[in-house]
Parts: structure tokens; C-alpha cells; sequence
């Protein structure tokens, strides 16, 4: 039989000289990316599992940490509400006030202090350093709030619990303390201020009741005479007691500004906010000598033995170099950023309005002087015993006053050191229970599987676009201006149950590729060529298997094994190599002798004869086109198997010389650049009739297994219908 002729409508695929490699454009939907995916669904597995494994290690090898928040609020009382009393002492009534106004990011930057982390390991009896305590503390405000997180991090939820509740629990005490010790300072000075003034009040009383006791009379009518002058005597008294008062407020804030002077000279006014960390350059000098070291001991040894001078310096040297490379560091410090000393600036603060105060005390003692010698003046006009009197009586009133003031100041500072309050209070302490865990097994699995999977998928299409390779139908419709003719399932599988409906696609795979050639042309196809572009497309079986076919729909069909370098047909076929198709072209035997018949009724084949030093020559000969025309007198359909075009020419000369080409690619092997080199090398011998592509080796979808496999009458399969497996 032969394969024409076709309707008139068909096109013939006739490759014109200088072919152009066409690109069509992509089209990228969900069916493509989903298939894709299912194309590649091993490497998509592999890459899964492979990064869920290696979470699942590095979850394993970490050691855990355990992290446990305690929470605080600072600030102190809001408006309106009292820090322990609103006392008399202006420094300490400062102090309070100021501490409402500080923000959470100041109370942040002093539980960090040193003295707090120091404190804190001394309590606990820690064995680490304060750098090393200090990168395990996390402390950050709430946003829009007063609250302070206080995170602690260590080996086990016990000791982060309690390293976080004594932070807590010592910066607590740190504020008490700086608050109380104001009040201390007014204590410090009361204390030594008192036992004299106490001695000028008793002093200034025995002078004036020995005044009295001596002169009676005078104190008798000073007292009548007391109306008169009551005026002038309660304008005294008051100045007086203004001025003990003036002068006690002065000295007390002269001691208070001593006090915060001092803590002031022993703070820095600026302090570390953070460091900048970088690997250590040393390291990597070491490393590079060490690198150089092992070099030059491996070239040594291959010279000496392990005695030699200069092995054992080199060995030397290089035990040297892990020593120094194991004592470096392994990040350094390369910056910091320093910001103002939240205490220092506020004990600043302190001191200008100290130093405010006693200059308007220091005034207010001025004017009281210049009222009482004023006073004193408009009273010269009593007797001078009379005016001595009230002298004495003012003496004494007035060191009764200050000592009264200095007993009052004491008594307060006493109330405010002890029942001074810390503004930052424990809203919620850290428990072990509630401990948070890392690495947490839930959240790393979760993590690594979303993770993962956006790794895979992302692997599969970098995979899909470096590999060039044709998978399926849809890749050859957009690179190659051919068609496809049939695909050819991949017929080996590990799955039993899938081996009857491969079967049962294979044997459609032909006759859908023999009804395609009876259409591919629009003259008669009576020759053909059966190529591809490398060895190991499966070209051999595509055309034993298309011959079968043919066979089966029309007998008298003969098979030639062109490929004169590497024949495998008369093995496929259990036949001789010899007599053959070399044995023939070279007048050896005769047509009827090279030619052999087959298990497969209809079926014939001219094996490759015996092996000829220059294959192409015979192929060129006048000899074989007298073959092909024999051949056709007889046959309905004469096919070759040839040799891959990209090795040798065989396949494209013979390509002249017949109605059609096929050309057979891989999926998953057979590459674009490779297909388009061979496609341009067959457009470079005139005559030749390219009738499109056969796509071996497929995967295809379980789909078909549903149709096959339930029609009522048994397929036949292709071992029973002789059609070979297509791989």
C-alpha cells in the first residue's frame, strides 16, 4: 500500500534552504505551570524533602533557648496623684516631679546599665560576664504605652525566669534607692546642723532669762508697756522667722547641690546605646595563612619524610596558626553609638535648680537683713535696757525658730527616705511555664514547610528554564514549525497496574502515527525515513514499530536497517545481520537473497549486511536508488532506519531520496538546539520532505487508564500484536 495520495488541502512540509529557527512566543496559564509541576513533581518531592530534612536537622542540632518576659510599668502617678507626700524639701519634691516625665525608652536604656547587670549576676550567682548577660536581656517598650517587656534568654525556663524577675526586681530597687538618697542627703545635713543650733537656741534662752533674772523692773515694764510696741515687735518676730527660714533653705540646698555635684562627677554624661558588630578580620588573615601553610606541608611531604626540618617546621607553623585562629574572637566591635546619660542629664537638671534656689534664698537673707536693721532702727527710741531686752528675746525667738525649722526639715526627710517609692512597678513577673521555646519544633515545621514548598516550586521552574529538553506536545508546537505526528507513551513503569493501558496507548500511538503519514503529504508516500537528531531517541523502535503497524493495516511492507554504523534490527527481530543491505549495494548477493521475512505477517526486512569502511558512499551510490525503485515494484511501503543526523550525513542523504521524513525525539532527552541543528542540517540537501515529529518515550496522565481499561472487549496488547516496546 502507500500513504496517498492525501486531500488537496494538506500542506506539504518542505524545509526551504537556510531554515530560520522560529520562536514562538509562551503562553503561561495554570494549566502549563500546573503541569509543570506534575512534570516535575520528583524534583519538586526531592527538593521538598530535602529542605524539611534539613530543618528538621538544624532543629535537632540547636540547642535550645528558653525566653521569659516580665512586664513593668513606669512612669510613677499620673497627675493630680501623690509620690509619697508633697514634702517641704524643694530638691525631693523635684526628683518626684521629674520622674513622671520620663519616657519608657529612658527606663529602657537604665535597666542595660552595667551597675544593674552586674547586681543581677552577684544576686544570682551567674557564671557569665556582663557583655554576656547583657546580649541575652531584650528590653523594649510597648508602643503607645508605659509598659516595659523585660525578656531574658538562657539554657533552661528556670534561670530565664528568675534572671528576668531580678532585673526586674534590682532596677526596682536602683530608683528606690536614687530617690531615697536625695532624702539622705537632707538627713546628712540636718544631722550635723542640728546639735548647734540647738546650742545657740539654749545659749540665746540663758542669756535672756539671766537678763531678766538681773533686771526684773526692765521686764516688768517692757510687758506694760507691750501694747505700745506690739506692733513693731510682731513686724520682728515675722522678718525673723523669714529669715531663719531663708537661711536653712540655703544651706540645705548648698548640701544638696554638693550631693548631686558629686554623683554628677562619677557618671558619664554620654553612654554606649549600641554596638556595631563585624566578623574579625584577624580570623581571616589567619585562615588564609593557614590555607598557605597546609600548601606548602602537602607539597613538602610529597618531597620528605614527616622528620625532614622542614615538614616538622611547617607542622609547627601551622599548629601555631590553629592556636592563634582558635584564641581570636569571633566578631569584634567595630562601632558604637552613643547617646545622652538619661541620669546625668537629669541630675544636671537637679543641680541648675539647686543652684536657682540658693540664689533666691541668698536674696531673700539680703532684704530680711536690711528689714530688721530697719526695724531695729525705729525701736532706739526705748531705754537701752528696754531695747537690750527686746534684743535678747529676738535672739532667742529666732535660734528657737531655726532650730524648730532644721527639727521639721529632719522629721520630713526621715518620712520621704522611708517611704520613698520606685516610679517602675512589676505588672506581671516571668514564670518558667510560660517560657517560649526556640527552635520550636511546631513553628520550624510549619516554617520549613512553607518554606520549602515556595523553594521547590521556585527549583522546578529554575530546572524547567535551564533544561531545553522537549517534555510533551505543547514544547514542540513552540519551537518547531513541524507537526507532531503521534507521541509514544514510555512503556517501562513500576507499577504492574499500569502496564495493560500503556500497552493498549502504544498500539494507538502507531495507528494514530499511521493515519497521520496517509495525510502528511499531498503525493504518494510510498518511501520513508524514520531519524532523529542524537542516538538513544529510539528511532530503531519507532520505525520497527510504525513498520508493524503498517503491516497490520496493509501487508507487504519491507523495513531496511540503514544505519550501516551501529545496526540493531536484526537483533530487535531475532534475524541474521547477514546477508544485507551492504552485501547487495556492493553486488555481492541479489535483492531476493538480502531480503529476510519476520514473525509478523506482511512484514519484511533488509538487515545492514556486513560492515563497510565508508557507509556514506554506499548511500550516495545509483545502487540503492535501483533498490528503492525494485523495492516499490513489489512493497507497499518501503521504510529505513537511519543513522542520527547530528553524527553523520547518512540520514539526510537518504532523506533526498525518499517521499518523507519522520524525525523522532526523547521527551525529557532530546534537547532544542540539537533538534534545530538537525533540522537545519536536512534543509541543506534539496529534495527533502520533512512530514513532522514523533515525540517518544511520553508520560502520560492516568486519564487514559480510565477509558482503556474499561471498554468491554480486551485490547490487544502490543506483545501480542508484535508492536515493541518504544523505549
Amino acid at each position: 500500500m502507500y500513504f496517498g495520495p492525501a486531500l488537496s488541502s494538506r500542506q506539504q512540509y518542505q524545509l526551504p534552504s537556510g531554515y530560520p529557527a522560529v520562536e514562538p512566543s509562551v503562553e503561561t496559564d495554570v494549566s502549563s505551570i500546573v503541569g509543570t509541576l506534575l512534570r516535575r513533581k520528583r524534583a519538586l518531592f526531592a527538593i521538598l524533602v530535602g529542605f524539611l530534612s534539613l530543618v528538621i536537622l538544624w532543629t535537632l542540632l540547636t540547642p535550645k533557648s528558653y525566653t521569659a518576659t516580665s512586664k513593668l510599668i513606669a512612669g510613677g502617678a499620673g497627675p493630680g496623684q501623690s509620690h509619697g507626700g508633697d514634702t517641704a524639701l524643694p530638691l525631693l519634691n523635684a526628683l518626684l516631679a521629674a520622674s513622671t516625665a520620663q519616657s519608657p525608652e529612658t527606663y529602657v536604656a537604665l535597666i542595660q546599665q552595667d551597675p544593674v547587670v552586674d547586681q543581677v549576676i552577684r544576686n544570682l550567682n551567674l557564671k557569665t560576664s556582663i557583655d554576656q548577660l547583657s546580649n541575652q536581656i531584650s528590653v523594649k517598650p510597648v508602643t503607645n504605652t508605659s509598659i516595659i517587656e523585660l525578656s531574658a534568654t538562657w539554657g533552661d525556663p528556670d534561670t530565664a525566669a528568675k534572671i528576668a524577675n531580678e532585673f526586674a526586681n534590682v532596677f526596682i530597687i536602683r530608683e528606690h534607692d536614687l530617690i531615697a538618697g536625695q532624702a539622705g542627703s537632707a538627713i546628712e545635713f540636718l544631722t550635723k546642723e542640728m546639735p548647734a543650733a540647738e546650742a545657740r537656741m539654749r545659749a540665746a534662752d540663758t542669756t535672756l532669762a539671766d537678763f531678766q533674772a538681773a533686771h526684773p523692773s526692765v521686764y516688768i515694764s517692757l510687758s506694760e508697756s507691750n501694747g505700745v510696741s506690739s506692733t513693731s515687735e510682731s513686724s520682728v518676730m515675722v522678718a525673723q522667722q523669714k529669715y531663719a527660714q531663708a537661711k536653712v533653705d540655703a544651706e540645705q540646698a548648698q548640701a544638696q547641690l554638693a550631693s548631686v555635684t558629686a554623683q554628677m562627677s562619677s557618671l558619664s554624661p554620654t553612654i554606649n546605646g549600641s554596638q556595631n558588630v563585624a566578623q574579625n578580620p584577624v580570623i581571616g588573615q589567619l585562615q588564609t595563612q593557614l590555607a598557605q601553610v597546609e600548601v606548602q606541608l602537602e607539597s613538602a611531604r610529597k618531597q620528605y619524610t614527616d622528620q625532614h626540618p622542614t615538614v616538622l617546621a611547617l607542622m609547627e607553623q601551622k599548629t601555631q596558626l590553629e592556636r592563634e585562629i582558635a584564641s581570636q574572637p569571633a566578631t569584634i566591635v567595630s562601632g558604637n553609638n552613643f547617646v545622652p546619660n538619661p541620669l546625668f542629664q537629669q541630675l544636671n537638671q537637679q543641680a541648675a535648680a539647686l543652684r536657682s534656689q540658693i540664689a533666691g534664698d541668698q536674696g531673700q537673707i539680703k532684704t530680711l537683713d536690711v528689714e530688721l536693721g530697719r526695724i531695729n532702727g525705729s525701736n532706739g527710741s526705748l531705754p537701752a535696757l528696754s531695747m537690750e531686752l527686746a534684743d535678747l528675746q529676738r535672739k532667742a525667738k529666732m535660734a528657737e525658730d531655726i532650730y524648730s525649722a532644721l527639727q521639721q526639715k529632719y522629721s520630713e526627710a526621715i518620712v520621704a527616705r522611708t517611704t520613698a517609692l520606685s516610679d517602675v512597678s512589676i505588672t506581671q513577673s516571668a514564670s518558667a511555664g510560660s517560657a517560649s521555646v526556640k527552635p520550636n519544633w511546631k513553628l520550624s515545621l510549619l516554617l520549613g514547610l512553607v518554606l520549602g514548598l515556595a523553594l521547590a516550586v521556585s527549583g522546578v521552574f529554575v530546572i524547567e528554564f535551564f533544561d531545553n529538553t522537549f517534555k510533551d506536545e505543547q514544547d514542540v508546537q513552540r519551537a518547531l514549525p513541524l507537526p507532531v505526528l503521534t507521541s509514544v507513551p514510555q512503556l517501562t513503569t513500576s507499577s504492574p497496574n499500569k502496564l495493560p493501558w500503556l500497552r493498549a496507548l502504544t498500539v494507538e500511538s502507531f495507528l494514530q502515527l499511521v493515519t497521520a503519514l496517509r495525510y502528511s503529504s499531498d503525493k504518494p508516500l510510498r518511501t520513508l525515513v524514520i531519524t532523529s537528531p542524537n542516538q538513544g531517541d529510539g528511532k530503531s523502535t519507532i520505525a520497527m514499530s510504525t513498520a508493524i503497524a503498517m503491516a497490520e493495516v496493509e501487508p507487504k511492507v519491507i523495513l531496511i536497517d540503514a544505519d550501516l554504523r551501529r545496526p540493531t534490527l536484526h537483533d530487535r527481530l531475532g534475524l541474521q545481520a547477514e546477508p544485507g543491505l551492504t552485501d547487495y549495494l556492493v553486488s555481492q548477493v541479489s535483492l531476493r537473497d538480502a531480503i529476510q521475512s519476520t514473525k509478523y505477517d506482511g512484514l519484511y526486512v533488509i538487515s545492514s549486511g556486513a560492515h563497510v569502511p565508508n557507509p556514506v558512499k554506499l548511500i550516495h551510490s545509483p545502487r540503492l536508488d535501483e533498490l528503492i525503485t525494485e523495492l516499490l515494484k513489489e512493497y507497499r511501503a518501503v521504510i529505513f532506519d537511519t543513522p542520527a543526523l547530528l553524527p553523520v550525513y547518512d540520514a539526510a542523504v537518504l532523506s533526498s531520496k525518499v517521499d518523507g521524513t519522520v524525525l523522532v525525539l526523547a521527551a525529557g532527552m532530546t534537547d532544542m538546539p540539537s533538534t534545530k541543528k538537525a533540522i537545519q542540517r536536512l534543509s541543506t540537501v534539496q529534495g527533502v520532505n520533512m512530514l513532522g515529529i514523533v515525540l517518544n518515550r511520553t508520560t502520560p496522565t492516568n486519564g487514559y487508564a480510565a477509558y482503556y481499561l474499561s471498554t468491554d472487549s480486551p485490547t490487544q496488547l502490543p506483545h501480542e500484536n508484535g508492536v515493541a516496546s518504544p523505549t
